[in-house]
């Protein structure tokens, strides 16, 4: 690459479908207004944790199978620095 060097930044996407629905499985969810009985925030945390969980997964096989990559420093989509920097952009379009 012209001889600059690269960083490997490795990252998760940690919100949307594919945690939400896994999450109402586990909790036997039939429809959203489960998730509103429930309680938004708590469901919010068992969604964050499931990504912990899966993200700390994958990321040890990752270091097995050999990826190199900057692991101690995952970017996760959940995180207060990625969401205000997200919002920040868009209000900046407004």
């Amino acid at each position: 690459m012209q001889g600059f060097d690269l960083r490997y930044q490795n990252g998760f996407d940690c919100q949307g479908l594919w945690v939400e629905v896994e999450v109402e499985k586990e909790l036997g969810f039939k429809s959203k207004r489960d998730v509103e009985k429930y309680g938004i925030e708590k469901f919010v945390n068992l969604c964050k944790d499931r990504v912990r969980k899966n993200s700390a997964i994958q990321t040890e096989q990752s270091k097995r199978l050999g990826y190199w990559m900057d692991w101690d420093n995952s970017y996760f989509t959940m995180s207060d620095e990625n969401n205000y920097t997200n919002f920040g952009d868009a209000k900046k379009t407004i």
